[in-house]
């Protein structure tokens, strides 16, 4: 299982500085902020547009958001498995590493307590020195194990072999998914900043327009009021 997230990948707009475009745009007199209102409406849309771009990128960073908790789901579950398999290999391995039931002496009891204890009485005694339990190696006396008997501990071994193996193929599922997901969560970082650049952005844009638009306002108002007094004088 891999997940492929190239992390370094600038594939979203960076939020740029708009202090220049305020120094700018300021009006040397009244009657040029007067002049220009039409202006600066048009201007001031270009620049800050409407709010739909902010809320995709909100919706953006909303979609990595669930993406980094559905990863952060899918890594818990690759840790259980691995804790299951360590359980099952634990309990299918002896203390000292090896299978229990394949060497003679382990699983409570000896292969030659038992093989003695399944012969009659006498049948023991009669057996000859070299095939008794006692007075051969381990592994000459597992060669005299029956058949079944050897086929189902080598069953065992593979068993426990294979797990082993699944083990591993899930810690290196869990690596990447736990790198996958932690380059995810970077750029999920980095897109939190950005949207907060833009957002920024945006209110000082809003707050630079409501004061033009506040002091276009007073000056029309002033030019009504030097307009009518000058009506009144020409009346006159």
């Amino acid at each position: 299982m891999t997940v492929d997230l190239e992390a370094d990948k600038q594939d979203f707009p960076q939020p740029s500085d708009l202090s220049s475009f305020v120094n700018e745009t300021k009006f040397s007199s009244p009657t040029e902020e007067l002049d220009y209102r039409n202006a600066y409406e048009i201007e001031y849309m270009e620049k800050i547009g409407s709010s739909l771009p902010v809320l995709a990128k909100e919706r953006e960073v909303s979609e990595w958001k669930e993406k980094y908790e559905e990863s952060r789901r899918e890594v818990m579950e690759m840790r259980k498995i691995v804790a299951e398999y360590e359980k099952t290999i634990a309990q299918m391995i002896g203390p000292g590493g090896r299978v229990l039931g394949l060497v003679p002496g382990e699983s409570g009891g000896s292969e030659q307590g038992l093989a003695e204890s399944e012969l009659p009485a006498g049948e023991a005694e009669a057996l000859a020195p070299e095939t008794r339990p006692g007075s051969v190696g381990p592994m000459a006396w597992c060669s005299l194990l029956p058949e079944d008997e050897q086929r189902e501990k080598s069953v065992s071994h593979q068993t426990v072999q294979q797990l082993v193996l699944e083990k591993e193929q899930a810690l290196a599922d869990l690596n990447s998914v736990e790198k996958s997901l932690a380059d995810l969560f970077r750029r999920y970082e980095k897109m939190k900043e950005v949207l907060e650049g833009f957002r920024k952005n945006e209110e000082v844009l809003k707050k630079c327009a409501q004061e033009y638009l506040s002091r276009v306002k007073k000056e029309e108002q002033r030019y009504q009021a030097l307009k009518v007094h000058a009506e009144e004088k020409l009346d006159r």
